[in-house]
């Protein structure tokens, strides 16, 4: 059902678009913390690479994105928060395609793969309608690239171009991903290594005792085998190395077990 990808695909613009407007119109200001946000952008954009506000408490990911971006589309309040609609846009198309690959459209029929791709695209719609999400889509926040960027890594790690290729590349360009969601925010860690490990581990034992019995045969894996355990231990050296783990003022902000935003 091609139709349902268009509809979607308009319903999304549409809003988005009126949302876009509304809030430039109304506050064309920086707003709540689009004062640190825009700012720290926008020292990046002029070449101003050492300079960074103690306040922000995320990775400067989203900041080096605008200064890429600046020399062609500027780097102004009303661009920033165009670029970060653009980031929800791009988002739908991920969310579908990552939906898609969760259904494995391959192992059923040409009737129910469409049935599938309507479901992917409302699925997509939905998600990025989410409440939050929506709403700072149309202000300079790093929820919606930080988002796009894991989308990104899922899509890429269930791909089947990729499986393609040998393992050791797989391996490598996983990790060098996993490295660049975390430019984007630090929390993106349980997405990018445990999420995934722990769906290995549940695809794992669903395999019965064959597993069991044929790792009696087999070798200890070593560090560098999985690269999962890349990505969770030099992140764990960054923590080890600065505990205050974040690019802020270092008091009141020790890292600490919040379980409940690994849900977010």
């Amino acid at each position: 059902m091609a139709a349902s990808i268009y509809s979607c695909s308009a319903i999304l613009l549409a809003l988005l678009a009126s949302w876009v407007w509304v809030i430039d119109q109304n506050v064309p200001q920086p707003y709540l913390d689009e004062v640190f946000h825009i700012p720290q952008a926008q020292q990046y954009c002029a070449g101003h690479w050492r300079s960074w506000d103690p306040k922000i408490t995320t990775p400067p990911g989203l900041y080096l994105s605008a200064a890429i971006l600046s020399p062609i589309l500027g780097c102004s309040t009303t661009v920033l928060r165009i670029e970060n609609a653009v980031c929800l846009i791009v988002l739908f198309y991920g969310l579908r395609g990552l939906a898609l690959r969760s259904r494995r459209l391959g192992d059923v029929e040409a009737v129910r793969q469409n049935a599938s791709r309507s479901t992917a695209s409302h699925i997509a719609l939905n998600t990025v309608l989410f409440p939050p999400l929506f709403f700072f889509a149309a202000l300079y926040y790093t929820d919606v690239a930080s988002t796009l960027a894991v989308v990104t890594f899922l899509n890429c790690q269930r791909s089947s171009a990729l499986l393609r290729h040998p393992q050791a590349f797989q391996a490598v360009f996983l990790f060098l991903l996993g490295l660049w969601t975390l430019i984007f925010r630090q929390t993106n860690i349980f997405w990018v290594a445990i999420f995934p490990a722990a769906t290995v581990l549940v695809q794992e034992l669903d395999t019965g005792h064959a597993v069991v019995k044929q790792s009696m045969h087999e070798g200890k894996s070593g560090f560098g085998d999985n690269w999962l355990s890349i990505v969770k231990t030099s992140y764990r050296m960054r923590v080890i190395y600065n505990p205050a783990i974040k690019r802020s003022q270092f008091e009141g902000e020790d890292p600490a077990t919040h379980r409940l935003h690994m849900l977010t």
